[in-house]
C-alpha cells in the first residue's frame, strides 16, 4: 500500500500478559529506527512490567555490540544477517527469528538471536546496573493507556530507579493522570515523586486531549490519544458516567442477618485508551491498544472512532501494525469477559475495519473519477461547497465544533444522536468525511494544511509541544476545547455499535496489516493453552471473515521492526 521500505519503529516487548502472575504484564518500549539509541530515544508504552523485563532481556539476550557510536547502531539485525547489519529490512512487522505465521508455533525459541538492545554498548557490567542505565537515560516519557495495576505497576516501584537528571513524562489523558495523581502519588500509597502539589520532581505530568494533534513524546516519536471502553462498575468515582443506563443492585442480606435495602446505582464506564505513534522521520504509525471490549458490548462504544481514522492511514500506506489485546479464548462467556476481547470479538472488530478500510479506497476511487470527469468542481461535484465543508471542520484541531461531541471532565468521548447535528453543524458530503488531520494523497503526504505546533496552554493541558529541558507545569484544569473526531462517526447514535464481519466486495481488504497479540490471561490450569487456543481460534476465524491479515503474538523479549 505505498509503505517504506525500510522499517520505522523498533518495538521491544517487556512484558505482554494479562495477568494473574505479575512479572509478565503489558509493558513496551518503543523508539525510532531513524534515531540512534541515546537520551530521551525510546517511550515506554504502559509499564506493568518495566525494569523487571529489562533485565530479565539483558540477562537472557544481552547485547555483543560493544560500541556506542557505531554507525550501524541504528539499523535492525536480521540472524540471517548478523554479519551485514546495513542490510535493508522489508517494512512489514518482523522478530528476531523466523515464525511462521500460518502455523500454531505460537512460542517460538530464540537460542541464537540477537538482543534487542544489539547495536549500542551498555556502560556497566552488571545488568540490574544497565537495566537502570537505560531507564534513566532512554527513556523519555511512559505513555499510559489506563490505570489498573497490572498497566502501571511496574512504573510506580520503578520511579525509586528516577533521578532530577532524567525527570521522565507521564503521559495521557487527563482522567488517567487525575487518577494516578490522587491515588498513587499522594505521599499515602506512594511518595509524591511529581513536580505538582509540592513534590519532588522526578516525574511531570504531560495530559493529552484525545483527538488532539500529535504530541512529540520522544526524540522522532509522537502520539496521539483517543479513548476506548474497557468495561462497567458501579463505583463511578474512578469513572466516566454512562448518562442513559443505571444498574440495579438488589436487595440482599448482610453477616449479622440485615436486609440491605434495594439501590440503583448508575454505571460508569472504565476509559481505556489506544495510542496512535507517529515516527517524525518517515511519518509512518503504529496503534498500540490498551485493555478494550468490543463497541457491541459496550455502554459507550468508542473503538470505531479509531478503525475510522486508522483505515484512512492504511489505505494511503502509513500504518502497517496494530497492538491489540485478546484477553481469553472463546470459551470464555459473555458475561465473564470484564472488558476484554476474544477471538470471536476482536475478528470482529478487524471487520469493522476492514469495511471502514474498504470505504476509505472506494470514496477515493470516486474522488479521482470525479475529478476526472469535471475540471474545477467541488468534492462533491457540488462546486465550492464540499471544500467550504472541509474548510469549517478542520479549522483548528482545539477548537469547538457546535453540535458536533462533547467531553466530560475525564475526558470521556460523548457522540450525539442524529437529530442533534445539523448539516450546518458538523454534518458533511459521506464522500469528503474530515478526519481531523491534513488530508492525504494517494502517496499519504500533507496537502499543505499542516497542523502548526501548540504548547501547554494556560490551564496546563498539554497540546504538542514537548520539551527534554524543560520538565516543570502548573497544575493543570480541563477546558472547554472539543476534539475533532470523524463525522462519520458524528452522525452515529450514541448507543451505534460495531456488528459482525459481513462478506467483503474485495478479498483480503487487511492484507499487509499485521496484528500483534497482547494480553492473554494465564488461566494457571493444568492442561490448558490459552495462547494456543487464542491463536488458532484467530487464524480459524479470519480465514472464514477473509480479512487477510497476518498474527503474532507477543512474548517478553520479542523484538519487532515495523
Amino acid at each position: 500500500m505505498g509503505a517504506s521500505p525500510t522499517p520505522a519503529f523498533h518495538i521491544i516487548v517487556l512484558g505482554s500478559g494479562g495477568g494473574p502472575s505479575e512479572d509478565n504484564v503489558s509493558g513496551y518500549l518503543v523508539r525510532s529506527v531513524a534515531k540512534r539509541w541515546g537520551s530521551n530515544s525510546a517511550i515506554a508504552l504502559d509499564a506493568g512490567t518495566h525494569l523487571a523485563g529489562i533485565i530479565d532481556i539483558l540477562v537472557t539476550n544481552p547485547p555483543l555490540s560493544t560500541s556506542l557510536h557505531s554507525s550501524t547502531n541504528n539499523v535492525p539485525v536480521s540472524p540471517s544477517t548478523a554479519t551485514a547489519p546495513t542490510e535493508p529490512r522489508p517494512r512489514t512487522a518482523s522478530v528476531p527469528t523466523s515464525i511462521d505465521l500460518s502455523s500454531a508455533a505460537i512460542t517460538p525459541s530464540f537460542p541464537s538471536s540477537p538482543s534487542p538492545f544489539e547495536g549500542y554498548s551498555l556502560p556497566h557490567i552488571s545488568p540490574t546496573a544497565n537495566a537502570a542505565y537505560i531507564l534513566q537515560t532512554l527513556i523519555s516519557s511512559y505513555l499510559i493507556t489506563h490505570t489498573h495495576l497490572d498497566h502501571i505497576s511496574g512504573l510506580i516501584m520503578n520511579t525509586a530507579s528516577f533521578t532530577h537528571t532524567h525527570p521522565k513524562y507521564l503521559v495521557s489523558h487527563h482522567g488517567a493522570i487525575t487518577h494516578i495523581k490522587k491515588h498513587i502519588f499522594n505521599n499515602v500509597i506512594w511518595p509524591n515523586l511529581s513536580d505538582e502539589n509540592g513534590g519532588v520532581g522526578l516525574l511531570s505530568y504531560r495530559r493529552l486531549r484525545p483527538g488532539d494533534s500529535f504530541t512529540p513524546v520522544a526524540d522522532g516519536l509522537s502520539a496521539q490519544i483517543h479513548l476506548v471502553s474497557h468495561g462497567q462498575c458501579i463505583n463511578n468515582h474512578l469513572h466516566h458516567q454512562h448518562p442513559s443506563r443505571a444498574s440495579s443492585v438488589t436487595s440482599s442480606t448482610s453477616s449479622a442477618g440485615t436486609a440491605i435495602p434495594q439501590q440503583d446505582f448508575p454505571l460508569a464506564v472504565v476509559d481505556s485508551s489506544a495510542f496512535f505513534l507517529r515516527c517524525d522521520h518517515t511519518h509512518s504509525e503504529i496503534l498500540l491498544f490498551g485493555d478494550v471490549e468490543p463497541d457491541t458490548h459496550s455502554l459507550d462504544p468508542r473503538n470505531m472512532i479509531v478503525w475510522s481514522l486508522a483505515a484512512e492511514k492504511i489505505v494511503v500506506g502509513r500504518l502497517n501494525t496494530i497492538f491489540i489485546e485478546c484477553s481469553y479464548d472463546d470459551s470464555q462467556p459473555d458475561n465473564m469477559l470484564f472488558g476484554h476481547l476474544t477471538p470471536r470479538y476482536l475478528i470482529q472488530e478487524l471487520g469493522v475495519l476492514a469495511r471502514e478500510v474498504e470505504k476509505v479506497k472506494a470514496r477515493r476511487d470516486g474522488r479521482k473519477r470525479r475529478k476526472r470527469e469535471s475540471v474545477g468542481g467541488g468534492y462533491n461535484g457540488e462546486g465550492g461547497k464540499g471544500a467550504a465543508k472541509i474548510r469549517r471542520v478542520s479549522a483548528g484541531m482545539g477548537g469547538s465544533r457546535r453540535g458536533s461531541v462533547g467531553t466530560s471532565l475525564e475526558g470521556g468521548v460523548r457522540t450525539p444522536p442524529p437529530e442533534e447535528v445539523g448539516e450546518d453543524e458538523g454534518g458533511i458530503d459521506e464522500d469528503c468525511r474530515e478526519t481531523g488531520y491534513p488530508e492525504l494523497d494517494d502517496k499519504g503526504n500533507g496537502n499543505g494544511k499542516s497542523t502548526p505546533p501548540a504548547t501547554a496552554d494556560k490551564e496546563g493541558v498539554f497540546r504538542s509541544s514537548f520539551s527534554f529541558d524543560d520538565p516543570g507545569g502548573t497544575p493543570p484544569s480541563i477546558t472547554d476545547s472539543v476534539p475533532v473526531i470523524p463525522p462519520s462517526i458524528a452522525n452515529l447514535p450514541s448507543n451505534a455499535t460495531a456488528t459482525a464481519p459481513s462478506p467483503h466486495p474485495h478479498p483480503h481488504p487487511l492484507s499487509g496489516i499485521t496484528i500483534v497479540i497482547t494480553h492473554v490471561k494465564e488461566p494457571m490450569i493444568d492442561g490448558i493453552d490459552v495462547k494456543k487456543n487464542v491463536w488458532e481460534q484467530l487464524k480459524q476465524r479470519e480465514k472464514e471473515a477473509g480479512l487477510g491479515c497476518k498474527f503474532v503474538m507477543a512474548r517478553r523479549g520479542l523484538s519487532l521492526y515495523v
